[in-house]
């Protein structure tokens, strides 16, 4: 997945995964890139359903 923040103001940013089906199970998140406001990041143990 990409995202794109236009405004970071060199903060530390992290990310938060969750199924809409099971909100409260929190799936992990991996940064893989990041550059210029541009973020990769690896969402894993996604049900075949997200």
């Amino acid at each position: 997945m990409v995202i794109k923040l236009d405004q970071t103001d060199e903060e530390e940013v992290s990310f938060v995964a969750q199924e809409k089906a099971n909100p409260n199970i929190k799936l992990p998140v991996h940064l893989l890139y990041k550059e210029d406001g541009y973020y990769v990041v690896r969402i894993n143990d996604l049900s075949p359903n997200w």
